[in-house]
């Protein structure tokens, strides 16, 4: 009787599969939509990998040749000059690494980016000073960021230079008094066998030139000056600044020593300091030139004040206030004796890597 029942259950069973595997049946429809579904969710998933690694392939495609045409082209050596140019004409006593193998990089939206190492010239030595950020979108402006090697907290590391007050209100009777922000207490503790880098301010305007002959006298190399551009007054009036004991400190344009470009490209070759009448000549006509190239090829922070002050320095000159010098301790500290000059700042100091020259 027992094997009887588990006869029939086996043949109920044998028959509901059979019944599962006719295409009519309610059982074999459910598995034919799963596969479907399994079916389905696979080519899905093929398209969109398919998809996905084929954009890759355009992207990485497009990517090649724009780079490769963004450099073959001398774009990116231009883009370099750009941010070389708009660092070392805003930026005092700083100076962009020339003559490397530099690449601006660019992203698949066209931005422009480079990273360039900045140095300051102490003795015969270039120091690095830190680095150089500059980017550009596809329709934005130039902006830069330094990244400065900074040795001691809370201490200055840039320079800043005192407009003298007969610039601002054009009375040539106008100076000011020299006030002490004394370095000479540091120098006299510094052995010989020291280089350093020195900056400070004129109680006056005076022609580059001037200030140049000035210098001859000692065994320092001029490395840039302060130009005044027509800030506090006129279409400047409003630049922003700050005030320190009567002292007015302005944003600026910076002289710096020629620099002789290809006609689109890294510089070929540059002068390391400003060093006599005819150099120097080249250097004040270089600038006026540079900043109207640079608001010309692309637009900057500073762009539209650099506009009005070009305009200033086309219809007064040019002017300086202060400079940024270097050379041994013991010449730097002859300085003192010129009353025409205050507000000395010491920057960096190295051991001796000097050479004698002559002007």
């Amino acid at each position: 009787m027992s094997e009887q029942r588990f006869t029939n259950e086996e043949k109920l069973l044998h028959n509901w599969e059979s019944d599962a595997n006719e295409p009519d049946s309610p059982a074999w429809d459910e598995k034919k939509f799963k596969r479907m579904i399994w079916r389905t969710r696979f080519t899905v998933v093929r398209s969109v990998v398919s998809t996905l690694l084929g954009i890759f392939l355009l992207v990485w495609i497009y990517m090649m040749l724009v780079t490769s045409y963004y450099h073959s082209s001398g774009k990116s050596d231009q883009f370099i000059r750009y941010v070389t140019t708009l660092v070392e004409t805003h930026e005092p006593g700083l100076k962009v690494e020339k003559g490397g193998h530099w690449n601006a990089e660019l992203t698949p939206f066209l931005t422009k980016k480079a990273t360039l190492k900045l140095f300051k010239q102490v003795g015969e030595w270039q120091i690095i000073a830190g680095e150089v950020t500059a980017t550009q979108t596809l329709f934005g402006d130039v902006t830069y960021s330094i990244n400065e090697n900074v040795t001691y907290l809370r201490t200055p590391s840039r320079f800043s230079f005192a407009v003298p007050p007969d610039l601002i209100a054009g009375d040539p009777s106008r100076t000011q008094a020299p006030s002490n922000r004394s370095v000479w207490e540091q120098l006299k503790h510094i052995e010989d066998g020291y280089v350093a880098e020195l900056a400070f301010s004129t109680v006056v305007g005076m022609d580059p030139e001037e200030l140049l002959k000035r210098l001859s006298n000692y065994q320092v190399r001029v490395l840039s000056m302060p130009v005044y551009a027509g800030e506090l007054k006129g279409d400047l009036k409003n630049i922003p600044h700050s005030t320190s004991n009567e002292l007015h400190f302005v944003p600026h344009l910076t002289l710096r020593p020629f620099v002789k470009y290809q006609e689109e490209g890294n510089g070929m070759s540059w002068a390391g300091w400003l060093e006599n009448a005819d150099t120097l000549k080249q250097s004040v006509d270089q600038m006026l030139k540079d900043i109207e190239w640079l608001r010309q090829e692309r637009s900057y922070r500073e762009s539209e004040n650099d506009g009005k002050r070009l305009d200033y320095l086309k219809e007064n000159g040019v002017k300086v206030y202060g400079a940024v010098v270097t050379g041994p301790v013991r010449e730097l500290e002859k300085l003192k004796q010129e009353q025409d000059l205050f507000y000395f700042q010491l920057g960096r100091i190295e051991i001796w890597n000097w050479e004698e020259h002559t002007s």
